[in-house]
């Protein structure tokens, strides 16, 4: 079966000498088939900016990520079953934390960071994400099960080249019918703003996208357009409301979140982890009419992105807020 696999950048990030403090991150991968396949570590930093890779030492089953800058970390581990140093949807893998993965705060060696090798249970889809204009940033892609993109993402992926141009591999959580677009994350919030480069999978009628056992789409290609020059997304928030503002993010204590509403409606605001259940119920009553805001409290909670769901009356609207410790 073709398809396109998203090439990592085998780039170890430059440190000049004596300028900037450079640790490591080590411990061990465990799972996965048996034999001596190699796996490999990666590990990507929030800024989105470079990637680290590493091999996993066979039989020991251990590895050190050298060279890592201070800052938050997601690791990603795979086991390479073809020897094309790449991850495919059909190998073994996993996120350090688990499902969700957790972002790893480093600011000096750090020990004992171990990933368990899942099943590939869920599979995903590939394309090339193009874009032509002046705007440079990672570029997101975001899956979901419905064609107006509401409720809560199924399925991400990521172009790591800031020129918003590349391959991308997309994984999403359960078979099943996907939609997908895709924009340029030009503050880091891993959000779609209105003033953010976007595209939609099959233009202004979104395409479906059916991942099965058996079938892993490797054309799902997106063009990015700016704003300008482009419709608003089918998600984009109702007349009634609109969800403004995360602020600060990332944020590692608690956070403002600001929300329009155009009538008097009945307000849910609800924080949810990546798996949908139920993190913090922020606020809920009826509201006024007017510029609102309420408060996410991070406290006891993990660190990692929670989707933040405003619902006011029928309408709903979901935005993305990131804990840092």
């Amino acid at each position: 079966m073709n398809r396109r696999i998203l090439t990592f950048a085998l780039v170890l990030l430059l440190v000049g000498a004596g300028t900037v403090s450079a640790f490591t991150i080590s411990g061990s991968v465990t799972g996965g088939q048996a034999g001596l396949t190699l796996k490999w570590v990666v590990g990507i930093p929030t800024t989105l900016d470079t990637v680290y890779f590493t091999p996993v030492v066979p039989v020991f089953n251990t590895y050190a990520l050298t060279g890592v800058q201070e800052g938050g970390y997601l690791l990603f581990a795979f086991q390479d079953l073809n020897l094309n140093i790449v991850p495919d949807l059909d190998e073994p893998r996993g996120f350090y934390g688990g499902t969700p993965p957790q972002v790893l705060m480093v600011s000096s060696d750090t020990t004992g960071i171990n990933i368990a090798l899942l099943p590939p249970e869920n599979g995903g889809f590939t394309g090339v994400v193009s874009y032509s204009g002046d705007q440079r940033g990672a570029t997101v892609i975001s899956a979901f099960d419905n064609p107006s993109f509401t409720g809560t993402p199924r399925g991400a992926g990521a172009v790591l080249d800031t020129s918003g141009v590349g391959n991308y591999v997309a994984m999403v959580d359960t078979f099943g019918v996907y939609y997908a677009y895709a924009f340029m994350d030009l503050n880091l919030n891993f959000t779609h703003d209105a003033d953010e480069p976007f595209g939609i999978y099959g233009g202004e009628t979104p395409l479906p996208i059916n991942v099965q056992p058996l079938n892993f789409p490797d054309n799902v290609d997106i063009t990015l357009t700016d704003p300008s020059a482009t419709p608003p997304l089918p998600h984009a928030l109702p007349q009634n409301l609109s969800l403004i503002s995360v602020y600060p993010n990332p944020f590692n204590s608690a956070a403002t979140i600001t929300f329009t509403l155009g009538t008097a409606s009945p307000v849910e605001l609800i924080a949810y982890d990546l798996l949908g259940r139920e993190a913090r119920r922020i606020k809920a009553g009826v509201l006024s009419a007017g510029e609102h805001r309420a408060t996410l409290n991070g406290d006891a909670l993990p660190s990692g992105v929670y989707l933040v769901r405003l619902r006011a009356g029928t309408e709903t609207a979901v935005t993305k807020a990131l804990l840092l410790r």
